[in-house]
């Protein structure tokens, strides 16, 4: 028995231990209820504070309302409310009430702000000057905001994906997931799973990229514009940032993306103890989707903040600092997987040899996730297809050696692209 560094499972139960996470005893012994029973007392859940810590900056800050203003502070129009459109990366756009504000001093509503461009193409942002909305949100509006923010997430997610934002490369993985998720049934809760882990992936991904449509598309914004910025000259291109809102929005984004981040991975784990092959597809593109939000986290923290002018306090991080996660947390969720579905895994490999029966070479005998679903186009059940698209995405992103590459290079000088693929390229080749 190894006692030094032995987990208090195998400890208490006199087995030989090792020094995985979990332990090959523990995986054996204890099988899907080692969530009651984690090793070296570690669930993967636990890991969602680091993916996500504020120091990484990935959300907007949650500035109070008087920070923003040096001298005389704004009084609120609270007799009367607008109902305007807020666009939240892409997709439909939100609608929200809010109260106007009157400001004496004009200069505060006169933002400097960093503004990266998508794709990324420059490690250095440029500097705009943008007219603010001097708006809030209502008392009712922000109350309730982490619900409402959390259905337009399902809205984005089920009707405006094919909008989002991606960053495009070799590797053509995310569109693979999409289509395996739209495959599967609604009800289902690999439905359901994969569902959550694409909500997380939009609000971290797109959460702090919270605008204004321009005011002539709506006659409500419009009417609010026109009372309250009659200071700005009539320029009709212009369009107002919703700053204050925004700042709004920074003070519920942590919370709701820390509940989404832990329910995923708490189901994720209980995924991997189950160990059962029907269900390593679902397995792996829930953890695609889950290290492309920290790969999209760990780009966002090297970005200057959109408000760095109002900062006391300059942010500067080394790669180090960026990727410490990476080498703790990250590494943690590829053990783990690799010690639950190695042998599946090697389906990916472009020198595998097995072949795809048209009734599927999973058991669907599952009551909790199977789900029957076959494609009429080629006969495949939609685990079947999926797994045979990452793999084929794999063989075109592999001439070249481009997923080794990713898997284990080192960012040269401040590329901004080199967050991007770095985290599932580890994955797919299995660098733990």
């Amino acid at each position: 028995m190894r006692v030094i560094g032995a987990c208090s499972n195998c400890k208490k139960r006199k087995e030989r231990c090792d020094p995985g996470i979990p332990c090959k005893s523990c995986l054996e012994h204890y099988k899907g209820d080692l969530v009651q029973n984690p090793c070296r007392d570690r669930l993967l859940s636990d890991l969602s504070d680091a993916f996500l810590s504020d120091r990484l900056g990935w959300h907007p800050t949650a500035r109070p309302l008087e920070s923003f203003f040096s001298a005389s502070q704004p009084e609120f129009y609270t007799h009367s409310s607008y109902m305007i459109p807020l666009k939240l990366g892409f997709g439909s756009s939100l609608y929200l009430p809010v109260h106007a504000l009157q400001v004496d001093d004009t200069d505060t509503l006169l933002h400097d702000h960093v503004v990266y461009a998508w794709p990324p193409t420059s490690s250095t942002g440029e500097q705009h000057t943008h007219a603010v909305l001097p708006a809030i949100l209502t008392p009712e509006a922000e109350a309730s905001l982490h619900d409402t923010l959390h259905g337009h997430l399902s809205l984005l997610v089920t009707h405006h994906f094919r909008s989002f934002p991606l960053y495009c490369s070799q590797l053509r993985i995310l569109r693979e997931v999409y289509i395996f998720y739209r495959s599967l049934p609604s009800n289902s809760l690999h439905s359901r799973l994969l569902h959550q882990a694409l909500k997380l992936l939009v609000l971290v991904h797109i959460g702090g990229d919270l605008a204004l449509p321009h005011p002539s598309t709506d006659p409500i914004l419009t009417n609010l514009v026109q009372a309250t910025m009659s200071h700005l000259p009539n320029d009709e291109t212009i369009t107002p940032t919703p700053c204050f809102i925004r700042a709004q929005f920074g003070a519920i984004m942590p919370s709701l993306a820390l509940s989404l981040m832990k329910d995923v991975l708490s189901s994720l784990e209980q995924l991997f103890l189950n160990r059962e092959c029907h269900e390593w597809p679902l397995a792996l593109a829930v953890s695609i989707v889950v290290l492309l939000t920290i790969e999209s986290v760990h780009y966002h923290a090297a970005k200057l903040p959109y408000h760095a002018s109002f900062d006391t306090h300059k942010r500067t991080r080394s790669d180090e600092e960026l990727c410490r996660s990476d080498n703790t947390g990250v590494t943690t969720l590829l053990r783990f997987y690799a010690a639950c579905f190695s042998g599946c895994h090697a389906r990916l490999k472009p020198d595998w040899e097995g072949e795809v029966a048209q009734t599927s070479i999973y058991d669907t005998t599952s009551t909790s996730f199977g789900t029957g679903t076959i494609d009429p186009a080629t006969g495949l059940k939609a685990e079947d297809k999926f797994v045979e698209s990452v793999r084929e995405a794999v063989r075109k992103a592999s001439p070249g050696g481009y997923l080794v590459r990713k898997a284990s290079g080192e960012r040269e000088g401040e590329s901004m692209e080199w967050f991007f693929d770095r985290l599932v390229a580890r994955l797919l080749v299995l660098k733990v």
